[in-house]
């Protein structure tokens, strides 16, 4: 019989299993074994016992393209185009009003189809006037049109056969799609209206290098330095995970908190390496009202996740930074409250546990081939693999791929033909394994990741 014993885990007589999605847990005795994979792992009812066994596997990814995008951004001169040609040459000229102006090649166009478009700095959509689009047919007649925003299913005026990109300020992160039809596709870089890779436009293979595994107890927020600051009438000391506020604002004011504690009179910090938050919840253990803590996304520093005193928020992407913000209110300070990254399922996110951390790193580039069938792992979208893996138990590094057959002008899909005819294991040195078995499960809730996102299996005591 089976029944819940809580949200994530089926008990019964033989054991039990989790039902996190996305991750694969086998059935265990209750006093036994058990075993998860995935590239992010929660491993629960554990015993500080070493890993019983740890396979981490190589992964290769390659951007694609499918020649959507006209737009050359890297087709850029400086210059105030008229788009009027004076013999073979673009007539450019120099306007004061515009020094910053660049322009860029021609896209030709069909003004019996429709087009998209939208341009960015970074990933901060366009939305003023410098970013035009000129308008000439042969005969080189110039009409000009906002391009602010995402234009969609926009026609042409009869007689148009080409346009230029006109751009009137700096913008040092400028990307932009412009393609055929009424909605616009999702971002591609420019390969010259052929899809990608190619031998005209190679994309980069992006396998598993000198991957760090990382194995947590309960709490993921790893802590600053022990520091103290003082600004704007208050006091933050950090020491051992916990953070103490004492004081008075004068102003609403910030203190950055990780991955160093200092005042907002100094640069915001950014951690080298992101906080694992992504699909994690984030709480704020004690405290009281009048501040919130802000986890900067790493997509967009000037994005956060908040959280307030006891309080918690499940996060979408990871996160390379926190502050605090203290608003300026009739209240003086003397609180104490820590900081806490956990599972989701988590129920005692309420309940502070400190920061304990092991690392493990290895020094191999572990590639992987994407196949229909036949993998040795099958990652959280369906996906098999067959790739490259470090087995502790065994104590081998196993290469099933030939990496000197890797072309970046080919697609890796199914490329069978650049695996190796017989599998080369090679014996990891004894110091990697005595680090790979010193890594140990912690009474309770145990976590592992890695920094390349690999997939992994884990076997351990419960």
């Amino acid at each position: 019989m089976l029944k819940v014993v809580g949200q994530d885990i089926i008990s019964g007589n033989m054991g039990f299993v989790g039902t996190e999605p996305g991750k694969l847990y086998r059935m265990g005795s209750l006093n036994g074994v058990a075993e998860a994979s995935g590239n992010s792992l929660t491993l629960k009812r554990c015993k500080n016992k070493p890993l019983r066994g740890l396979t981490i596997y190589g992964k290769s990814e390659q951007f694609k393209t499918t020649g959507a995008n006209s737009f050359n951004v890297d087709s850029k001169q400086s210059g105030f185009v008229s788009g009027i040609k004076i013999g073979d040459k673009v007539e450019v000229s120099q306007n004061a009003s515009y020094p910053k102006a660049v322009y860029f090649d021609e896209i030709a166009v069909d003004p019996t189809k429709r087009y998209s478009f939208c341009f960015w700095d970074g990933s901060t959509v366009l939305s003023n006037d410098n970013v035009r689009i000129r308008i000439y047919n042969d005969d080189n007649v110039v009409t000009e049109i906002p391009a602010k925003n995402n234009v969609v299913n926009k026609k042409f005026a009869d007689g148009t056969t080409k346009v230029r990109v006109l751009i009137l300020d700096e913008f040092p992160k400028l990307v932009g799609m412009f393609c055929e039809g009424s909605t616009l596709k999702a971002y591609e870089p420019y390969t010259g209206g052929q899809p990608s890779p190619s031998p005209d436009y190679p994309q980069e293979i992006k396998s598993v290098v000198n991957p760090i595994v990382k194995v947590y107890g309960k709490n993921m927020m790893p802590y600053p330095k022990d520091n103290t600051v003082r600004a704007d009438g208050v006091t933050l000391t950090a020491k051992d995970g916990k953070y103490t506020l004492v004081g008075k604002p004068t102003k609403n004011t910030w203190m950055n908190i990780y991955p160093q504690v200092i005042s907002h009179t100094e640069s915001s910090m950014l951690s080298e390496k992101p906080l694992p938050t992504k699909g994690k919840k984030i709480s704020m253990i004690n405290g009281s009202v009048g501040y919130s803590l802000n986890f900067r996304k790493v997509s967009n520093r000037d994005k956060v996740f908040t959280i307030e005193h006891n309080n918690a928020t499940l996060a979408d992407e990871d996160s390379n930074g926190v502050f605090l913000y203290i608003l300026n209110i009739d209240k003086t300070y003397n609180d104490t409250f820590e900081l806490m990254i956990s599972d989701p399922a988590d129920t005692t996110s309420t309940v502070f546990e400190p920061y304990t951390e092991q690392e493990v790193s290895l020094p191999y580039t572990l590639n992987a081939i994407p196949v229909p069938s036949g993998g040795n792992y099958t990652d959280e979208n369906g996906q098999q693999w067959i790739a490259d893996y470090v087995d502790m138990a065994k104590g081998k590094l196993v290469r099933l791929v030939d990496s000197a057959k890797m072309d970046n002008t080919q697609s890796i899909v199914g490329k069978t033909e650049w695996l190796l005819a017989v599998p080369a294991e090679i014996g990891l040195a004894p110091e990697e394994i005595t680090a790979l078995k010193s890594l140990h499960t912690y009474a309770g809730v145990t976590n592992v990741s890695n920094d390349a996102e690999a997939w992994m299996q884990v076997t351990y005591n419960t």
